[in-house]
């Protein structure tokens, strides 16, 4: 079979090529480092296409299947480079009507049948992952999977739109950051491949008997992505998980003896203000710094503030999420007594927060756009806080449950 070759990246000094095929014929050669040729650690340097006129959709197929070994690349790095500009050839190239070998049908049956493949793969075979990869895709895509000639197809431009489309799937599933030249990532690489030694050690020692099979499986990983910037993240007070399972101090009570002392001790620094409300009520409070030890912006404007980390709200004012920035805490976490072990680890109860915001007041000249560290203590109003835990795997931080709302002119609970 003729190939058409795409170069994407050049191979470096020292590296082996090696290559993977696709069921279409299409080929991906991948360079890997001297050593074992590990998953993910390799960089695609050349894409080869059975010489086609046509965008299939097995020629954005092959990008993903190359990368899923290779390893996604950096944003603005020669594979990243290379693959935007090949797909983008890809999509640009002449799309072919005719298919002599194939069936007829017009595109008023091909949807029907499509439908009804979906509906079937759904209802009897109870595979709806099959079934919504059917949906998903355009007639033109299905018809060419099924080898029919559409007698109606839509007119070249709007072809191209499809491929187009199909071309951004397929990027949305290979590239990392919405940044790069290329798209933006919803599959992740695997990590931490050289613990399948110890993993079968787990299964030897709680099943009794050495593993013969390694099945790999693709997990589903869903997120949202987009979200509303409330503030940059100050401090963080937490009332460590196993000292809370015992009772955790009464919000409304901490806002009062919290507003008593602020009124007297106008200048008492956060780390102090939390260290003499631990002593008033008896409790362990855990206080993260994450200012980075930077003065308050005097004036509105600022791009960003201490370690970067976000605090936003979700569609629906009902979640905050803590997004980018420095989120590592794996050097703090002795103070909260957890087993640092974990994967996912609790770390406690979300006493109150504190953010960075110039929010827009008009009715207040003092605060209005004034760059103010605002505070909340979370459930002071008669709610719940909610519980913040730590991904140590991504290094992030998240919270779960809690009756707040965000509104005007804050957190409210």
């Amino acid at each position: 079979m003729a190939l058409q070759v795409q170069h994407i990246a050049p191979v470096p000094k020292g590296w082996k090529v090696k290559t993977v095929s696709h069921k279409s014929g299409h080929q991906a050669r991948i360079a890997f480092p001297p050593g074992a040729q590990k998953k993910g650690s390799g960089r695609l340097v050349e894409i080869l296409h059975p010489k086609e006129k046509n965008p299939r959709p097995a020629c954005l197929e092959i990008y993903e299947l190359a990368v899923g070994h290779a390893g996604a690349p950096e944003p603005g790095s020669p594979s990243s480079v290379g693959i935007a500009k090949s797909i983008d050839e890809l999509v640009k190239a002449p799309v072919a009507i005719e298919n002599p070998q194939a069936k007829k049908k017009t595109r008023e049956q091909v949807e029907k049948i499509q439908s009804k493949a979906a509906s079937f793969l759904r209802d009897v075979v109870g595979d709806p992952d099959k079934a919504d990869a059917i949906d998903d895709m355009s007639v033109e895509e299905y018809a060419d999977k099924k080898r029919i000639h559409l007698v109606n197809p839509h007119p070249l431009k709007k072809l191209a739109k499809h491929a187009r489309r199909a071309a951004k799937k397929a990027v949305n599933r290979v590239c990392k950051n919405r940044k790069s030249k290329i798209g933006n990532q919803k599959s992740h690489v695997r990590r931490n491949l050289d613990e399948i030694p110890d993993v079968q050690k787990v299964y030897e020692t709680f099943m009794g008997k050495p593993d013969k099979t390694i099945t790999e499986y693709d997990e589903p990983v869903a997120r949202r992505d987009d979200f509303a910037h409330t503030g940059w993240l100050v401090f963080l007070v937490v009332q460590p998980y196993s000292e809370a399972l015992e009772g955790i101090a009464d919000p409304n009570d901490l806002s009062e003896t919290e507003r008593e002392i602020t009124d007297e001790h106008p200048d008492m620094a956060t780390l102090k203000l939390w260290e003499k409300l631990s002593d008033e009520f008896g409790c362990t409070f855990v206080v993260v710094d994450f200012s980075n030890s930077q003065a308050v912006p005097d004036k509105p404007g600022f791009k960003t503030y201490g370690d970067g980390v976000r605090v936003c709200g979700a569609a629906g004012s009902s979640q905050l999420y803590f997004i980018g920035g420095r989120q590592n805490i794996d050097g703090l976490l002795e103070q909260f007594g957890v087993d640092e072990q974990k994967d996912f680890i609790a770390l406690g109860v979300l006493v109150a927060y504190g953010y960075l915001a110039a929010k827009h007041i008009p009715d207040d000249e003092e605060l209005n756009e004034v760059p103010i560290v605002w505070q909340h203590i979370m459930g002071e109003e008669g709610g719940d806080p909610p519980m913040i835990f730590y991904d140590k795997i991504n290094k992030r931080m998240g919270l779960a449950g809690g009756t707040y709302t965000i509104e005007a002119p804050g957190i409210t609970n």
